[in-house]
């Protein structure tokens, strides 16, 4: 166990899973390189599932070396997150509380609920599961990731003169349709203009208004 974790570090992980059989100089090593530690209170009690005889022996040793685990992470002061392997068991699921309340066995009721909510959130925050920001911190990694003189202000910008545009173009497609009707108007006008002088004997001419 404690040659495949040094390989895990050496490949670049940023945290170790389980890992009870460590031995002190890796659990060091963890603390050095700053790897994360996920844990879980595994001991012999009402939450083991059923397994078969062979399985359970090999158990034993995991169990055998919880102590051992969490007194290493204490001593070199290794970043630990509360772990549980509850997926697969909705009888285990159904006590996540019960297994959190184990963790007094090595810390105090306060050390364990901060190792189980902030300690767990900037773990997940280092994988981006989850990680919240505020508007402004957004807002400076959107700038940033853009470039300095691209933010929030241009992108409005932008905007608005897109919309801009699209107005003018209507107004233009608006205006030239309304040409276009006059037009056809004004050619019906004067074709039958020119069709009443040809059937007309005399030249067609204005009718005169008296203006006043």
């Amino acid at each position: 166990m404690p040659r495949a974790i040094r390989q895990a570090v050496a490949a670049g992980v940023k945290c170790i899973e389980h890992g009870h059989l460590i031995d002190e100089p890796t659990a060091k090593l963890l603390a050095d390189e700053g790897i994360w530690w996920s844990v879980q209170p595994f001991l012999d009690d009402e939450d083991v599932p059923a397994m078969s005889p062979e399985s359970r022996k090999k158990v034993m040793q995991v169990f055998a070396g919880t102590d051992n685990a969490y007194r290493l992470a204490k001593k070199y002061k290794v970043k630990t997150a509360f772990g549980t392997d509850i997926l697969f068991d909705a009888r285990i699921a159904s006590r996540q509380g019960a297994i959190l309340a184990k963790m007094v066995r090595w810390y105090t009721p306060a050390e364990a609920l901060e190792m189980a909510n902030a300690d767990n959130g900037e773990l997940m925050a280092l994988f981006r599961v989850y990680q919240s920001l505020s508007r402004k911190a957004w807002c400076r990694r959107r700038r940033g990731a853009r470039g300095p003189a691209v933010g929030r202000r241009q992108s409005v910008r932008k905007h608005q003169a897109r919309r801009r545009s699209g107005q003018k173009l209507r107004g233009h497609y608006e205006g030239r349709h309304s040409l276009q009707k006059h037009d056809v108007q004004v050619s019906t006008i004067v074709c039958r203009v020119n069709a009443y002088e040809r059937t007309s004997s005399k030249a067609w001419r204005p009718r005169k208004t008296n203006m006043s």
